[in-house]
């Protein structure tokens, strides 16, 4: 950074120098404030539209400071609403006890973060599932962060991929893989109770050994 005057008709003395060099060294503090805010201001906005949920809370009272827009549009609720409660309004699997045993290890210190599955409930009282990871920050007092993911697309594909793997997309019945694994479980029960099924069915030259070897396991039941 450059400063200087120029308009003075004599030659500058050592504290004319100094003037300068302290006005300098101001407005470059001045200047690199401003870049910080910037830089934050920058960064609050990317966490605002984050399409991950963001949440900031009191480590003490446990009351929500932040959340970003992503989780108040899923959960439904507004900043002001959300002020006023807690993660278990979200969780309510956890209770007070169950919930600061698990953020217990993180004001300890013994651990830098910790990761689950649960579940937010939104305010229309729908539930999602959600993956969580938990900090805890280095503020005095410190905050507790928490980073949501909403796993509804991730379990819902899944569940297709599943589908899809184990039924046949024209007739929607179980194809012969997972056809072998059902009777091979019922079988297993079956004898487990003590009581007989009985299959219709039959065995053909193209059948795989394992349909065999079910098919004749339930033949030889006693």
């Amino acid at each position: 950074m450059l400063a200087g005057v120029g308009d003075k008709p004599c030659a500058y003395s050592e504290l004319d120098v100094e003037t300068v060099q302290l006005i300098a060294s101001a407005l470059w503090r001045i200047v690199q404030r401003k870049r910080a805010e910037n830089k934050a201001a920058r960064f609050s906005q990317v966490l605002e539209r984050s399409t991950n949920e963001i949440y900031t809370f009191d480590s003490r009272s446990l009351r929500f400071i932040d959340v970003n827009q992503g989780a108040r549009n899923n959960l439904g609720y507004s900043l002001q609403e959300l002020e006023r409660m807690t993660p278990l309004d979200l969780k309510p699997e956890f209770s007070a006890e169950s919930f600061e045993k698990l953020v217990a290890p993180l004001r300890a210190g013994s651990k830098r973060h910790c990761d689950f599955i649960s579940r937010h409930r939104r305010k229309d009282g729908s539930y999602y599932p959600v993956d969580v990871r938990l900090e805890i920050s280095a503020d005095q007092p410190p905050l507790f962060v928490e980073i949501v993911n909403d796993l509804t697309e991730t379990q819902a594909m899944q569940a297709r991929i599943t589908e899809l793997s184990r039924y046949d997309t024209v007739t929607g019945l179980p194809n012969q893989p997972y056809f072998e694994e059902l009777l091979s479980a019922a079988i297993d029960l079956a004898a487990s109770q003590d009581y007989e099924i009985a299959w219709c069915g039959w065995i053909s030259k193209a059948s795989t050994p394992s349909t065999t070897a079910t098919a004749m396991r339930l033949a030889i039941k006693p």
